[in-house]
């Protein structure tokens, strides 16, 4: 599972798509460091077609770890995570 975008909706809520076809709306807030601070819990299920599968702990943490990475190497902001 590899991202292959982030999207900035507004300045509360991130979308994170994956190669896998899923993808996931994050919940935070962007601050004029730049940077987004995402909410951990908002990290619960997969957008549509996908809606109906939770997210695993598994899941969430990798989603986390590569949401991080990928934000530093190709932006569109630094992601933080609390």
């Amino acid at each position: 599972m590899e991202i292959t975008e982030i999207i900035v909706y507004f300045r509360s809520t991130i979308e994170i798509k994956f190669d896998n076809h899923k993808s996931i709306l994050i919940d935070g807030e962007w601050t004029t460091t730049p940077a987004f601070y995402a909410n951990i819990i908002s990290i619960k299920k997969w957008k549509k077609p996908f809606d109906n599968v939770l997210v695993t702990e598994l899941e969430k943490k990798e989603i986390i770890d590569k949401t991080i990475k990928y934000s530093r190497k190709n932006g569109p902001l630094p992601i933080y995570f609390d």
